[in-house]
């Protein structure tokens, strides 16, 4: 499923699965507001008294945050690791009675109202899932339900909707592991809040006049990832508050069905198996050119799934670029052909002609072959031999991008297998 909790958007720019991060929109703009770092935090911003001033600063926006009669706040992610970067965008609203609403774009929105918790996934919009909210932990357990157990992606939740004593360490935002409050420093423009603890630390910036938080820069080192890798998560929040909501938060059932779990809101493709036929498609190049896969039996076709949020797709795609000129030298034995899923065809061109790759980009606006083709996480190249059955599937980059030696090893050893193929022999 299109998991909320920022751990898993973590997660997703090692693995890269298109249903973790949204596409760039409106409100995935740059981040603009003075950014947080731990090393400015000196010895006396990290003593027994500074942390203090920290844990007393958090509960100080905690009352800012539970006395605002209404708040409307957009929010841009920015992910940067060393596979590039991605963005997602998102609002949420809070109302009276800890009712809220917080939107995904093109992924998923969550509101809470009249005691209940209710979720839909744009992918299912005549399904959605209800939870009643019980006791003064119902709305936490809920939403931890709902979310696979981290939360919502919004810094503003724990503040407004969860419960006293578990403020710390919801602000881990399900990466952080064990956070304390490890730090605090004042400015001109407002006060900074540092939190440490294992898998890395975060800095939290309280805009000086409204004392809610302008800003979060987290840093992480991701269980399982490689030695070395980190990744810096930016949250840059636009927050209004107003006596009321322009319009009440409301849930409207009419003409949708309940499901059970959120899983069953998603369809479930069949996943693909060696050997058996490969999916059919008809998709318009970057040109407007048809290709079906018909029109290429008696070729070894590599289907490339990718997007151009997705930093693993990019890193490895100068690889494939270089296999698509090798393929270009077989005399059409073996074709090279990348899909973009679910963008618009303007942004997939933009990105596609601007690295000026060699082999064509077909384009799955709506999705349909993407999930024929189970791919729910990418990058996903596919081979399929002359007689039009699928010869492999691999997830994922299999080679680190940075390191020439094992590209060029990938690489050789990709044109072999694909000889053989071509070859009747694979």
């Amino acid at each position: 499923m299109r998991q909320l909790t920022i751990a898993l958007v973590a997660t997703s720019s090692l693995l890269a699965t298109p249903l973790a991060l949204a596409q760039d929109g409106d409100a995935a703009k740059a981040p603009t507001a003075a950014k947080g770092d731990a090393s400015q935090f000196t010895e006396a911003d990290r003593d027994a008294a500074a942390i203090e001033k920290g844990k007393a600063r958090l509960e100080e926006a905690r009352k800012a945050y539970m006395a605002a009669p209404a708040i409307e706040q957009s929010i841009a992610i920015e992910v940067t690791s060393p596979m590039g970067e991605q963005k997602m965008g998102m609002s949420s609203r809070y109302g009276k009675d800890q009712s809220f609403m917080v939107d995904i774009p093109d992924q998923m929105s969550m509101t809470g109202v009249g005691g209940k918790l209710f979720a839909v996934l744009p992918i299912a919009p005549d399904k959605y899932v209800e939870r009643s909210i019980e006791g003064p932990d119902g709305l936490s357990k809920a939403i931890g339900e709902l979310t696979g157990g981290g939360g919502l992606p919004d810094p503003a939740a724990p503040f407004r909707l969860m419960p006293k004593d578990d403020l710390t360490g919801l602000l881990g935002m399900g990466i952080i592991m064990q956070p304390k409050v490890a730090g605090f420093r004042a400015g001109d423009a407002g006060s900074q809040v540092l939190i440490e603890g294992n898998g890395g630390s975060s800095v939290l910036t309280f805009d000086g006049k409204t004392g809610l938080i302008d800003r979060i820069d987290v840093v992480s080192q991701p269980p399982g990832a490689p030695a070395g890798f980190e990744m810096k998560i930016a949250f840059v929040l636009d927050a209004k508050v107003m006596k009321e909501l322009p319009k009440p938060i409301a849930f409207d059932t009419t003409g949708r069905s309940v499901a059970p779990t959120m899983q069953d809101l998603v369809p479930q493709p069949k996943a693909l198996e060696v050997g058996q036929a490969a999916p059919s498609f008809d998709l318009e190049d970057l040109d407007g050119n048809m290709v079906s896969l018909a029109s290429l039996r008696g070729s070894v076709v590599v289907l490339d799934f990718w997007a151009t949020w997705c930093g693993p797709c990019r890193a490895g795609m100068p690889a494939m670029n270089e296999l698509a000129q090798w393929a270009d030298t077989t005399n059409g034995a073996v074709r090279i052909l990348a899909v973009n899923v679910q963008e618009p065809k303007a942004k997939a061109a933009e990105y596609w002609n601007k690295e000026k790759f060699v082999f064509p980009c077909l384009l799955d606006v709506t999705g349909t072959t993407s999930m024929a083709y189970n791919a729910n996480s990418i990058p996903l190249t596919v081979v399929i031999d002359p007689q039009g059955n699928v010869a492999s599937v691999d997830v994922g980059l299999a080679f680190n991008p940075r390191d020439e030696a094992a590209k060029n090893a990938f690489l050789e050893e990709k044109k072999e297998k694909l000889q053989k193929l071509s070859a009747g022999k694979g």
